[in-house]
């Protein structure tokens, strides 16, 4: 018969198994952050050209739209915890490549193997993980999972920047290797695939918790009357697609921006600490936000905050340091959060019960396209006028697109439950 002090060493696991999954974010999600705050220097040490460094970009996101592919296959074999052992190796193989690339194609390589890493290892595992542990809190839960890889941004960015340019890129990309190997065996050593592994069920599994959550997710302020027509289908896709452009590009193409209009590039990779700082609680705010006034009006404040600093560093010159420093808050605040947490909101509220799941399937992925898609423009109009503005400018014009696009969708095919609202 096991004694309390074996009962509660067991029950605190639940404890271990949350701050893994945050492990997850700030490890194998956080290490892909890194490169914008390096960016600037490695264009500068590889006398690259700004299309080349969309190119770079370009193979990060096939990568992950490769490992995305991947992730059922990979988990249902081998299992989350020895599927990690894919993500941790290429999370150190890419920061140790970078600190040996001697030409372009080495940091592509180096480039689509972090953001491989990114996407096996960060919120898919964590999410089959924490579903098979939580059954109570799941959602708390997985917004610390998520809020991980800001957390990394906001502690290295601009410390990585000021080693770079005090020591080169080999030397900061080899504390990454280091921070990578630690934190992704510390994982291994302490995750478990199941509760009943430790001789646990779900957490919450025991109180009726796991009904009274499903209940509460179904208090909607707006619920589908009408469903998507295969035309509407086709613009919401659209919209969504404009969303990925904001959502996968903005940020990370911030330091070249602000770095082709002459800022030092440690103070901007300080700047991108902001952002990550600032993306922590600008996530689950869009959620509650949604809740409290719709989530077409959170669309409203969110892309309307983002649009206007898109437009804002489109007119940015040399000497306008108050203009980055808002716009880096507003892109922490709102940029990830229009994907990562509007896309399942806007899909739940648009959809029926019967085709949610397969129209979240079609948003998510129009929403990686649409980044996929957008990464080789940046380069090409850099090199066209010399800076990032126009690209900015198009991203304004697209999220305004989109904001509108999902505005009419909701005012067509969704009904008030609280009139209040």
């Amino acid at each position: 018969m096991e004694t309390k002090s074996q009962i509660h060493q067991k029950s605190s696991y639940y404890i271990v198994i949350a701050a893994c999954g945050v492990l997850l974010g700030i490890v194998f999600m956080g290490q892909s952050s890194l490169y914008a705050p390096i960016a600037p220097f490695v264009r500068e040490k590889f006398n690259l050209t700004y299309t080349q460094t969309s190119i770079i970009a370009t193979v990060q996101n096939l990568s992950s739209v490769a490992a995305t592919l991947m992730i059922t296959t990979i988990y249902d074999n081998l299992g989350v915890r020895r599927g990690l052992l894919i993500p941790l190796v290429c999370g150190v193989a890419s920061a140790l490549l970078f600190c040996f690339a001697n030409g372009f194609i080495m940091v592509c390589l180096a480039g689509g193997l972090s953001y491989f890493c990114f996407a096996l290892g960060g919120m898919m595992p964590a999410s089959l993980i924490m579903k098979r542990w939580f059954m109570k809190r799941r959602g708390f839960v997985l917004g610390l999972c998520s809020a991980g890889s800001g957390i990394t941004s906001m502690l290295l960015s601009g410390w990585i920047s000021a080693r770079v340019a005090a020591s080169g890129i080999a030397s900061a990309e080899m504390v990454i290797a280091i921070f990578v190997a630690v934190g992704g065996l510390i994982i291994l050593l302490f995750i478990r695939n199941t509760p009943e592994e430790m001789g646990l069920t779900a957490y919450g599994s025991d109180t009726g918790a796991g009904q009274t959550e499903t209940k509460k997710k179904k208090k909607v302020s707006y619920v589908n009357i009408k469903p998507l027509s295969s035309k509407e289908k086709i613009i919401m896709c659209a919209a969504v697609v404009c969303c990925g452009f904001t959502g996968f590009g903005a940020i990370p193409n911030f330091t070249l921006a602000a770095t082709s209009l002459n800022y030092d590039p440690v103070f901007v990779g300080g700047l991108i600490g902001i952002t990550g700082a600032l993306a922590i609680g600008g996530k689950p705010f869009y959620g509650v936000l949604a809740d409290a006034i719709g989530a077409h009006r959170a669309n409203f404040v969110y892309m309307t905050a983002v649009a206007a600093a898109d437009f804002l560093l489109f007119m940015t010159r040399p000497g306008m340091d108050f203009a980055l420093y808002i716009v880096v808050i507003v892109f922490g605040l709102a940029c990830y959060a229009i994907t990562t947490v509007g896309v399942p909101i806007w899909t739940a509220d648009l959809s029926g019960t019967d085709s949610y799941s397969k129209n979240l399937k079609t948003f998510q992925t129009c929403s990686t396209v649409g980044g996929l898609v957008s990464a080789p423009l940046p380069g090409i109009i850099a090199d066209a006028t010399g800076n990032y503005g126009i690209y900015y400018l198009m991203l304004g014009v697209c999220l305004i697109f989109a904001m509108f696009t999902i505005a009419f969708m909701y005012g067509k095919h969704t009904r008030r439950v609280n009139p209040s609202l």
